[in-house]
């Protein structure tokens, strides 16, 4: 071979391994970047797979946000409702406040009238039985006594508030109705009798309505036999069992009622005689004024007399909710025993300081609270207080 074709030979074996050794090169950066390949696909599925999840977290979130914000909203809506009807009674008690502070020659001829507080609310007619309602939770056992049930206004109100009720009404077509009304009702007791000082048998007055003008006559029967309004005539009498409230207790083997209500015509201190050392948390009895036109001096219902009562027998603490004969809007007063003129309503009894003041602060929030002056020309001559609302 001559020179020139050694030395081609030697050039071509070099080439080619030099192609050689590229090709191993790519070959090796090939699978290289296989490798990575795999690598980043198992990263790129990882990242997508934690992005899911992520999403489904915001989701959630975003969920829960949502509820907060709705919750949120709801509540600003009851705020508001809220603070309008503050805003209402502020202004009501403003004009309150602005008529009971007017002298009395500023009032005009209606100065022993109230001023008018208008509401669309039905129960603030019956604010005792609001005060009842609002302490029910405090109250143990749930065990009341209606005396006086009638047609069984506080009965059903009690019951509702998950009391054992034992009702007393003696009058047979009062009590028909109170069975009509509630019998079945569980929980409820009706007795055929009435309450007093002492057992035994009473006559009770019926009455009947010859005006027209009394859409229920039966709730003025009673034992006293007091003047009746204008109207109204005594049709007779029925005996009936008198029960004390303490033998009626010891005879049903029943705990200490938490509750006795008593509204018997004029009757009531003689039921409150009955409890002998009973001491229910909340005591309520009906009041009459002396100047009422039924109120005679047999009435065994005075302010005065259930409050002095009520004190020496363990419950010290009272509150008064009354209106004026001609004018059905409620007030209320504490600390006072004397009755304003012409006024009825009921007297609530307390053991406990704590209810008492619940109860006071409570009726605060729904009706007025009587101011008591000094009546023209009174003159510190002993007249009874006048009440302004």
């Amino acid at each position: 071979m001559s020179e020139r074709n050694t030395g081609l030979l030697v050039w071509f074996q070099r080439w080619n391994r030099h192609r050689l050794q590229k090709k191993h090169w790519q070959r090796d950066l090939i699978e290289a970047l296989a490798d990575d390949d795999a690598a980043i696909m198992d990263a790129l599925t990882r990242f997508l797979a934690e992005a899911r999840d992520d999403r489904a977290g915001r989701a959630a979130d975003q969920e829960v946000l949502v509820e907060r914000i709705e919750a949120i909203h709801a509540g600003q809506e009851e705020l508001a409702r809220r603070l309008s009807d503050c805003q209402g009674r502020v202004s009501s008690l403003a004009e309150l406040c602005k008529a009971v502070e007017q002298p009395p020659e500023a009032r005009g001829p209606q100065s022993d009238t109230f001023p008018t507080i208008p509401t669309a609310r039905a129960w603030l007619v019956e604010p005792e039985l609001s005060v009842l309602e609002h302490l029910a939770p405090s109250l143990s056992p749930r065990l009341a006594f209606d005396v006086g049930a009638h047609h069984g206004r506080f009965s059903s109100a009690l019951l509702d508030l998950g009391f054992e009720v034992h009702a007393l009404e003696p009058n047979p077509a009062a009590r028909a109705e109170l069975v009509r009304r509630l019998g079945g009702f569980p929980g409820l007791t009706v007795h055929a009798m009435a309450a007093g000082a002492k057992d035994g048998q009473a006559e009770l007055g019926l009455v009947v309505d010859q005006s027209g003008h009394y859409s229920d006559p039966t709730q003025f029967a009673s034992l006293t036999g007091l003047p009746l309004p204008q109207g109204l005539i005594r049709s007779g009498s029925v005996s009936v069992p008198i029960c004390r409230l303490d033998a009626l207790v010891r005879k049903l083997r029943l705990a200490v009622p938490s509750v006795v209500k008593v509204d018997t015509e004029g009757y009531d201190l003689e039921v409150l005689r009955g409890l002998g050392e009973l001491r229910p948390s909340i005591l309520i009895a009906e009041f009459w004024d002396e100047e009422l036109p039924f109120s005679g001096p047999g009435a065994q219902n005075r302010l005065s007399d259930l409050v002095a009562y009520a004190e020496a027998h363990g419950q010290p603490f009272h509150l008064v909710v009354f209106r004026r004969w001609g004018d059905d809007r409620p007030a209320f007063f504490s600390g006072y025993s004397t009755s304003p003129e012409r006024s009825w309503g009921n007297v609530l009894f307390f053991t406990e300081w704590s209810l008492y003041e619940k109860a006071r602060r409570h009726l605060a929030t729904l009706i007025p609270e009587a101011r008591f002056v000094s009546a023209p020309g009174a003159g510190g001559t002993g007249h009874g207080p006048t009440a302004l609302r």
